[in-house]
């Protein structure tokens, strides 16, 4: 009779451990896919900042051309030829 109440008593306890540590696995399996979702989100930022960033890049190189060709059209006006 006692053995009994042991054995269906360990085997509460067993599922009590088994259930926790599925739990446990979900949350772990959850934090692992939310930081994946992160880290694209992360990288995706990333890319378009680098983007943007060659965009503006390209925009100054080209002003900065266009300054200068307005500067020796300038100087060349005046009657300088070369510096």
């Amino acid at each position: 009779m006692q053995a009994e109440l042991a054995r269906k008593q360990y085997k509460a306890e067993a599922e009590k451990i088994e259930k926790a540590h599925e739990q446990k696995n979900k949350k772990i399996e959850k934090a692992e896919e939310d930081h994946k979702k992160s880290l694209a989100q992360a990288e995706l930022e990333k890319e378009r900042a680098e983007r943007a960033l060659e965009r503006k890049k390209r925009r100054e190189t080209i002003r900065l051309v266009k300054s200068q060709n307005d500067i020796d059209q300038a100087l060349k006006d005046s009657g300088i030829d070369e510096v």
